[in-house]
């Protein structure tokens, strides 16, 4: 299908806005109208320049609907998220800072920058393929995060690691520094696990946010057994399924020392898939046609008046059309074509 130019759309919104009486719109009808009356005339001009209109109008909306690549397409919300951050690593550890790098995530349009996340909270954002937790404490675990977002607000999955600052210090006057204890205590597991959302292709759940002596760093997401994300809100939307299939869903939790909780799981299914649209080729369409003087319209479902029969005017004994013409309708669509190129 040829993609219209704003050139082409312009003069077609011309035509489908001119008045009934614009008689420069029908300009086929010139040399037909010769034996005919001027309030018949006026009548025929009607007619032509009302099938004329409604024929740009239908050409205009077919074209810029159906053609790829029109400005319909290109005005699509953008709802595709980041791949998640991969190979992230521990870069460098001190007594009060982490530092961690990743592999560049990639997105159908553009990675706009990358949020941080420290035991499941958002401490700050990056741009680059790194970062530095600061402020920490001496030789303890932290659970660390890292996720890609868009220009269009589309997040991936939380990439996250487990590192360790190093060991404190030795305090002023000597001594050896008190030891951090380890530990090893999981967190609770995620209950209340309930279904949100149902359609034919996507499971939406939600579930109560675990407890931890130290702190929940994330929950990770599992659909029949299998690992999908981590992430740290406490819902997950399923996209991508069969409809009309069941699923069993489940949700871990765990802390920045690595400790996991028990599984929490729920089963449920996708709606039904829905019903296949009819056939195109089942549905009529019939193209408009030029009226008759006297108010009704040829049946022929070609769209075309019938060749070898004038129009017949009201009040004469003859035809005002002293000729016989030829598919004045097919012209007319000829012409409409060819403004389109």
């Amino acid at each position: 299908m040829k993609k219209l130019s704003l050139s082409q759309l312009a003069r077609l919104r011309a035509t489908a806005v001119a008045t009934p009486d614009d008689a420069a719109g029908v300009p086929l009808l010139g040399d037909r109208l010769a034996g005919c009356r001027d309030d018949e005339r006026g009548e025929v001009w009607r007619a032509a320049a009302t099938w004329s209109r409604n024929a740009a109008i239908a050409s205009a909306l077919v074209l810029v609907l159906v053609s790829p690549g029109s400005s319909g397409a290109a005005s699509r919300k953008d709802t595709t998220p980041p791949t998640t951050p991969t190979g992230l690593t521990l870069v460098a550890a001190t007594a009060t800072g982490l530092s961690i790098g990743w592999q560049p995530s990639r997105d159908n349009q553009r990675v706009k920058g990358y949020d941080l996340y420290r035991d499941g909270v958002r401490v700050g954002a990056v741009t680059t393929t790194s970062a530095l937790f600061s402020s920490l404490t001496c030789q303890r675990s932290y659970g660390l995060g890292v996720d890609a977002y868009d220009r269009a607000g589309n997040r991936s999955a939380i990439a996250t690691i487990t590192a360790s600052t190093a060991a404190c210090p030795a305090p002023a006057g000597g001594g050896t520094p008190s030891p951090v204890p380890v530990d090893t205590t999981p967190p609770t597991a995620p209950s209340n696990l309930i279904l949100a959302s149902v359609t034919a292709s996507n499971l939406g759940v939600s579930w109560q946010p675990s407890t931890d002596d130290v702190g929940v760093a994330g929950y990770t997401v599992f659909m029949n057994g299998t690992k999908l994300v981590s992430l740290s809100a406490t819902s997950y939307s399923f996209s991508g399924l069969a409809c009309a299939t069941s699923y069993v869903l489940g949700v871990q939790a765990y802390d920045g020392a690595g400790n996991l909780s028990s599984t929490t799981t729920v089963s449920a299914s996708t709606s039904a898939c829905p019903t296949a649209p009819s056939s195109p080729s089942a549905q009529v369409q019939h193209r408009p046609l030029l009226p008759r003087l006297d108010g009704s319209v040829p049946r022929d479902q070609r769209g075309s008046a019938r060749a070898g029969r004038p129009y017949p005017v009201s009040g004469l004994g003859r035809p005002c059309l002293q000729h016989q013409h030829t598919d004045l309708v097919g012209q007319h669509r000829q012409r409409d074509l060819r403004r389109l190129h």
